[in-house]
């Protein structure tokens, strides 16, 4: 996985269906309590139920909080199928049908609520994102698995670094395990369940390539909103693994009678084979591609398919040995598998970018160009609002030289990790403290207010329609001086692949790091300006268009006209009075203006549900300008204008999220009241086999 949140996401889904599992056994038996199965001593018919609702709940809160939408999505449609697959083909001993569909959707609803803190903002910035209405079917289904290298993204590699990002692991161990589970006969339900979840990723991943894929784009809420299909990668991987068990489990020998766990030996035999039969030709196609250059892409070369073949027959004979060894021999069997899943987990992880890891002061420390930024945009702000730095850069078209100069290494994680922190990926600068004008490449950022104001900032002949790529990606190394100045920009930097921005920029060759420092020789603008010249056009694209040839120092465009304020016409060359910020925090900003006649103050930056502005105290509406900014009217004279951030889906999350927390503690207390006391235990509970 190449992002952290994932992996933050990815650890709760487990816990997720184990929480989905124990509340459907348990809400199925609050429902019918007579079932066929004697109950526990000491069993709550409310207690039980609501501990694990309780906790799915809690879990599913923490899916959500874990920072990546569209792997929580994944998660929350992938129990939901396995609850839709029990409920159609419930098990043997499913004490209701669609027990199942009513744990996930209480779960889901209250998890949904205990999470409303962050969810209420986030689904209210998801109404503004450019996502907002779904991707295209092309758009959706990029970065999907690699069809010419498809058992590269789904087995390990070993040596080598995964070559994109979608990649997934379960071991060449674990797929002989998986077949074999097909042959157990016990779990079947859930087995199934797990063969349909493993397949359906596996299809979804590979994206437009499928008409499954195009078919849940157009009806499936919200699947349209997200790229990379290849994330189901994660998916597939905890089905196979869950297969895997069950595979290591039916290879158990029953200690109570002389019957094993898979179905008589003339069918369990057969079964064996077939799956023996069906690796063993996989296996077989890798070993020949080692010798065939230039054979069937989609099967890698030399050593790797020959550790596959390693680990493959290695683990077939001992399925299908442990298939009929008894006693002491048949656990060294077991205890064989799982030594050998150890040491593929490790020589697949060896080169992986967690086990390397660096220096730690090469994520702790800043490169060393924020020293210098943070001292030379202090020193040209025209205000007390921060000035702005602007990354033009790609990190692999830096300088070779330069960067391993600066990096103080030649190791290939360090020197590549500096390149990073060089260019100021995204959301770095946010970090070191340097303020900029993007900074987010996909998510449910960029707003669609600024993938459209884009436009206006970049070059002639740049596609502007790629609305999540970022300035450094769509640039080219080229900015508008004049524009980029009346942002409030004092500085680029860039890769320098293309040579200067354009006329008026200055090299600094003296700045330190790998990117080049290129200095705006024209002064940067104060984030609050005074325009006392407006351009009214409700469209927001033909606005856009309007803008290209305006200064927009001067200038704005609005929706609806304002009542002494001219519209149109060239711009006043005479100045029209000043506008000073004072104050400037994250969550406040305090601006002094003297204005000789009626005005428009804009702040360059973004116009979002929660900002308020006063003038003198009294409350003053903001209107919408330049498609993006947010403005007030000042009448003529001297005001204070404060603006301040207080969003009301802030408020509504939290009030939502503490309601929630404080009903479900007290239920579940109220619930397991008499266990609080001393007078009852909890009962042992079972979410093995057909029993779930």
């Amino acid at each position: 996985m190449g992002h952290l949140t994932q992996v933050h996401a990815a650890t709760w889904l487990p816990w997720l269906f184990l929480m989905v599992h124990g509340a459907a056994r348990q809400v199925g038996r609050l429902l019918r309590p007579a079932t066929a199965e004697a109950l526990p001593p000491g069993w709550n018919r409310f207690g039980d139920a609501s501990l694990w609702v309780s906790g799915g709940a809690m879990v599913t809160a923490l899916l959500f909080t874990a920072g990546h939408t569209q792997e929580t999505y994944y998660a929350l449609l992938t129990v939901g199928a396995e609850a839709a697959i029990f409920t159609a083909a419930p098990p043997a001993r499913s004490p209701v049908r669609g027990s199942h569909l009513l744990a996930v959707g209480a779960i889901t609803s209250l998890g949904m609520l205990l999470a409303a803190a962050q969810l209420v903002p986030t689904l209210e910035l998801t109404q503004y994102g450019y996502r907002v209405g779904g991707m295209s079917l092309d758009e959706a289904g990029s970065y999907a698995i690699d069809r010419t290298h498809i058992l590269e993204a789904l087995l390990p590699t070993y040596w080598n670094l995964p070559a994109q990002e979608v990649t997934g692991y379960t071991g060449i161990v674990a797929l002989p395990l998986a077949f074999a589970a097909f042959a157990a006969a016990r779990a079947r339900r859930q087995i199934f369940a797990l063969g349909v979840i493993a397949l359906g990723a596996l299809i979804l991943g590979v994206g437009v390539y499928t008409p499954v894929f195009d078919a849940l784009h157009r009806f499936v809420p919200m699947f349209s909103s997200f790229r990379a299909p290849g994330r189901w990668l994660l998916i597939w991987t905890f089905a196979v693994a869950g297969l895997a068990s069950h595979g290591l489990d039916a290879l158990r020998l029953n200690r109570t009678t002389t019957r094993h766990p898979f179905a008589d030996t003339t069918e369990r035999s057969a079964r064996i084979a077939s799956a023996t039969a069906f690796a063993a030709l996989v296996i077989g196609l890798v070993v020949l591609r080692t010798y065939l250059a230039g054979g069937v892409q989609w099967l890698p070369p030399g050593r790797v398919a020959l550790t596959w073949f390693w680990f493959g027959g290695t683990t077939i004979a001992l399925v299908a040995f442990l298939a009929q060894a008894h006693g002491s021999i048949h656990l060294l069997g077991r205890c064989a598998i799982v030594g050998l899943i150890g040491a593929e987990l490790l020589l697949a992880g060896h080169r992986m970018e967690y086990a390397l890891g660096g220096e730690p002061g090469l994520y702790m420390n800043p490169p060393p160009v924020t020293a210098h930024a943070l001292r030379t945009l202090a020193s040209r702000a025209p205000d007390a609002s921060p000035g702005r730095l602007v990354s033009l850069t790609v990190e692999q078209h830096l300088d070779a030289t330069r960067l391993a100069r600066w990096a103080g290494s030649t190791d290939g994680e360090t020197v590549r990790y500096r390149a990073m922190q060089d260019a100021l990926k995204p959301n770095l600068g946010a970090v070191y403290g340097l303020a900029t004008i993007d900074g987010y490449d996909g998510g449910l950022l960029p707003l669609r207010t600024y993938a459209r104001f884009k436009a206006l900032l970049l070059p002639q002949g740049a596609d502007p329609s790629v609305a999540h790529l970022t300035l450094g990606a769509q640039a080219a190394g080229k900015a508008n001086a004049s524009r980029y100045a009346s942002l409030g920009i004092g500085a680029v930097i860039s890769d320098g692949r293309n040579g200067s921005p354009g006329d008026n920029w200055r090299t600094n060759d003296d700045a330190p790091g790998a990117a080049w420092w290129h200095d705006n020789t024209l002064p940067p603008a104060s984030r609050a300006l005074l325009v006392g010249n407006v351009i009214v056009e409700p469209d927001d694209e033909r606005a856009i268009t309007l803008l290209a040839t305006a200064d927009l120092s001067n200038t704005a465009s609005v929706r609806q006209a304002i009542q002494g304020i001219p519209e149109r016409g060239a711009p006043d060359p005479a100045p029209i009075g000043t506008a000073r910020v004072t104050r400037y925090l994250a969550n406040e900003i305090i601006v002094d203006v003297s204005s000789d006649r009626a005005a428009l103050l804009v702040m360059t930056e973004t116009d979002y549900p929660g900002w308020h502005a006063t003038i003198d105290g009294q409350s003053a509406p903001i209107i919408r300008a330049n498609t993006l900014f947010r403005s007030v009217v000042v009448p003529q004279g001297t005001h204070v204008i404060r603006f301040w951030f207080a969003p009301t889906s802030i408020m509504v999350g939290i009030a939502i999220t503490l309601s929630t927390l404080f009903a479900l503690i007290t239920g579940t207390c109220f619930a397991n009241w008499r266990r609080i006391g001393g007078r009852d235990s909890v009962a042992p509970l079972s979410v093995t086999g057909d029993t779930v």
